[in-house]
């Protein structure tokens, strides 16, 4: 076992609140190759990981840059192939009931063509069959939601970068808005589940406007939303993620709480930089800071 793996973190407390909460997706030993390009040789992306996502939190993913922390969202999005285990609870096998059940948020979602904003997030009640009246409902909830409501007869290619982001992030929560859209497992299975996958959710955005999309995630995960969530700014994550996963050269680092994760000692041997942390004086949640 590798020195990275060695130090792996699991804190948690078979008495806590969260660890009560079922578990929708168990990674065990999960591995991701992809093609070198050229050469007909395949690259090590994630190398045997292994970790749990359960209802109703918000799973950070951090680390440095090539970790393989987008890659790995998109396996767990079911768009890339792996070795081990992934296995999900509470989800339908059909990709069309399923797509009623997750929602993915890729860093980059192009559209160019000139749809009004409200026409774009209506394009995530396609799975459903839950009537226009009710569609109507609630795009118009997403849209409040994510504070641009005054923007649904805007045309979207007229938008700026952040207000796009905006969008998107109200399409992907009307996909899986309601517990009555789920398809009912049968008896002898587990709960139907949702699960919200975020890739960088931040970017782009203001600072003001960061913390209202992460607000409104944090309410969208209360209310039994597992969210997988992958964010370089680690000051968010620690504020309002439940469990962090920090990646480093392909390998799971540290799993666990955010006070188990983020830590002086972790931080500095995951990003190879001097930091401080602190507790943060609103929160009391870990805050790192960068020393020069």
């Amino acid at each position: 076992m590798s020195e990275i793996n060695s130090n792996f973190v699991t804190d948690d407390s078979s008495d806590s609140v969260e660890n009560k909460r079922p578990v929708v997706v168990n990674a065990t030993q999960l591995s991701i190759s992809v093609p070198k390009a050229k050469q007909g040789s395949n690259q090590l992306i994630v190398d045997s990981a292994s970790f749990e996502i359960r209802a109703g939190e918000i799973l950070a993913i951090i680390g440095p840059n090539g970790a393989g922390k987008s890659t790995l969202l998109n396996c767990i999005a079911g768009g890339t192939e792996y070795t081990g285990e992934l296995r999900f609870d509470g989800f339908a096998t059909v990709p069309k009931l399923r797509a009623r059940q997750i929602a993915t948020l890729p860093q980059n979602s192009l559209l160019n063509f000139p749809y009004r904003v409200e026409e774009v997030v209506m394009l995530s009640r396609i799975p459903h069959k839950s009537g226009h009246t009710v569609d109507q409902k609630i795009i118009s909830e997403a849209l409040e939601l994510m504070d641009i409501a005054y923007l649904a007869k805007r045309l979207y290619t007229d938008l700026s970068g952040g207000e796009k982001q905006r969008v998107q992030l109200a399409r992907i929560l009307a996909q899986i808005w309601r517990t009555e859209d789920i398809p009912a497992q049968p008896e002898s299975q587990p709960e139907s589940q949702r699960l919200l996958l975020l890739d960088e959710p931040t970017a782009a955005l203001d600072l003001g406007h960061q913390a209202d999309l992460m607000r409104a995630v944090k309410a969208f995960s209360q209310s039994g939303v597992a969210v997988v969530m992958v964010v370089h700014d680690i000051n968010l994550a620690a504020r309002y993620a439940d469990r962090v996963l920090a990646l480093q050269c392909s390998q799971v680092m540290a799993f666990g709480s955010v006070e188990a994760v983020i830590t002086k000692a972790n931080m500095e041997v995951l990003f190879s930089t001097k930091v401080e942390v602190v507790a943060e004086p609103i929160s009391g949640t870990p805050y790192v800071m960068h020393l020069s």
